[in-house]
């Protein structure tokens, strides 16, 4: 507590003024404006003979960018210009991909000879894979049309005359 809260008394003092000097603390405490708060900010700005600081320029700060001397020779520039330097740029970021070799047409996929049956590819595997053949490495090996390997694959994909296969692919 800050001194200017209490009250000072003699020692001989008798209850009541005790009593009255407290209370009149309190009056002033109430009434005294906040230390620091908004209304002792407002009285101490309007007292007399107090001028209020301005507050000081901040210093701009100039980009160098914008300091830098550029050359300006937009008279000089044409369309070819301009193409060219767009070419220099795409030539440098562009990585030519390695291309692929041309498919040769004679390969087949399974799914290619399944399709050409008019079976569904996905039917066409599981078919292979339940007539005990397997993918090498997960894929199924390519084969030239024609080839003997070619007609086994259109045997095993071949559907079967008996109504039990066709109830089997349901």
């Amino acid at each position: 507590m800050s001194n200017k809260s209490l009250a000072t008394l003699p020692v001989n003092a008798s209850r009541a003024d005790r009593q009255r000097a407290i209370d009149e603390a309190v009056k002033r405490k109430k009434d005294a404006p906040a230390k620091g708060g908004v209304e002792e900010k407002r009285e101490n700005a309007t007292k007399p003979g107090i001028v209020k600081p301005s507050k000081p320029e901040r210093p701009t700060k100039i980009p160098k960018k914008l300091n830098e001397v550029k050359d300006d020779d937009t008279d000089t520039v044409t369309e070819g210009d301009i193409r060219d330097r767009l070419d220099e740029e795409t030539d440098e970021v562009v990585v030519e991909k390695p291309k692929k070799p041309a498919k040769d047409p004679s390969m087949l996929t399974v799914g290619d000879v399944a399709r050409e049956l008019g079976i569904d590819p996905k039917r066409a595997r599981a078919r292979l894979r339940a007539a005990g053949q397997k993918a090498n490495e997960g894929r199924w090996p390519k084969v030239k049309r024609g080839s003997k390997e070619y007609d086994a694959l259109v045997v095993a994909l071949s559907p079967d005359e008996g109504p039990d296969d066709e109830d089997a692919d349901e």
